[in-house]
């Protein structure tokens, strides 16, 4: 955690800040050009150790952050005939921000993207 200032009662302001693991880091970047290279999910797997499945591949692969974006207010709590239910909010109430150290459109984070059937909504371009 970062401290980047003070809050008005004199308590420390801080920012989490996500930095890469850096044994992970390069077999990530290897899985994600894998992938934007048309390889498959069981090749990848294999070949990386990032994971130990295809579902937790897929995941990895359509994870936003990846391209250098953070999403937020996908969903909403409402009140349901049988409780409390999460409701996935529309594409226009989405809060997408970019991430300081964000990905070029042309790097394998965003091609992959397209491949696993995951874009980002209309008019929120890649990082």
């Amino acid at each position: 955690m970062e401290v980047i200032g003070t809050k008005y009662g004199g308590a420390p302001l801080t920012r989490v800040r996500w930095e890469p693991d850096p044994d992970v880091a390069p077999r990530v970047v290897q899985a994600f050009q894998m992938a934007a290279d048309g390889a498959t999910y069981d090749d990848i797997v294999a070949a990386t150790g990032i994971c130990s499945n295809k579902s937790s591949l897929a995941t990895i692969l359509a994870n936003p952050i990846y391209r250098g974006l953070r999403v937020f207010n996908r969903e909403t709590r409402a009140e349901g005939e049988h409780g409390r239910k999460r409701r996935r909010n529309p594409d226009d109430q989405l809060v997408i921000s970019q991430v300081e150290e964000s990905r070029p459109a042309s790097s394998p984070y965003c091609r992959t993207a397209g491949r696993v059937g995951h874009s980002l909504p209309e008019g929120v371009a890649p990082a």
